[in-house]
């Protein structure tokens, strides 16, 4: 009977130490796991984030500064597809001040000053009138000064009609110009950017500018 006893005493003290071997294998296990479980959810949330930020810089190249200004843009790759094939790149005419000229590079010389071309994105199918548009709508921005002096120097001039005759383009203008403004030249460089806008145009051979009923380039 001593013997049982003393075997039964043994088990259960293998047992307890067993079971504590046991628990702390498990608590060690623990420790190791659930740090790097968090740690790979947060390298999961970063890469997430990642993706989202490439998404939405895709979207801003595609839509232009002045689009994603105004929010006209969704969070997709698939809208800034749709953006770029609804519409068409163009060059625009604007001034370049003499400061601003070694950093711009090439310019066209006009009278009073120098004109050089940006490019942005228009919607057809009239798109030189679009692109004129852009430019008395204050929707063309530079980096330089004095940039595009139609909206500001002349903010009373108006495009009204653009017409494409037999490779001439006839451009007929509405209100007025201000006259000479800060050395500007007044009308000069305001018609070199409209004429040299639409001379990019491979269907425009020659540009002709009305105002009032009178041709005045």
């Amino acid at each position: 009977m001593n013997k049982v006893k003393e075997m039964l005493s043994g088990i259960t003290k293998q047992a307890w130490i067993i079971s504590i071997v046991s628990v702390l294998i498990l608590v060690g296990v623990s420790i190791t796991v659930w740090p790097f479980s968090i740690f790979k959810k947060e390298v999961a949330v970063e890469e997430n984030l990642q993706v989202e930020k490439v998404a939405e810089d895709t979207n801003k190249e595609s839509f232009g500064a002045e689009n994603v200004a105004k929010g006209e843009y969704k969070n997709d790759v698939s809208s800034a597809t749709t953006y770029v094939q609804n519409t068409e790149e163009v060059k625009v005419a604007v001034v370049v001040g003499k400061e601003a000229q070694q950093i711009v590079g090439d310019t066209i010389k006009v009278s009073c000053g120098q004109i050089t071309h940006i490019t942005t994105r228009v919607s057809g199918p009239a798109v030189l009138t679009n692109s004129l548009k852009a430019l008395f709508e204050n929707k063309i921005t530079t980096d330089f000064l004095p940039g595009n002096i139609i909206p500001t120097y002349h903010p009373k001039l108006t495009l009204d009609d653009v017409k494409i005759e037999n490779g001439v383009a006839k451009i007929y203008l509405g209100g007025n110009f201000d006259g000479e403004k800060d050395g500007l030249c007044g009308a000069s460089l305001a018609i070199a950017q409209i004429t040299e806008t639409a001379k990019t145009f491979s269907t425009v051979s020659s540009v002709e500018i009305y105002q009032g009923g009178k041709k005045i380039n």
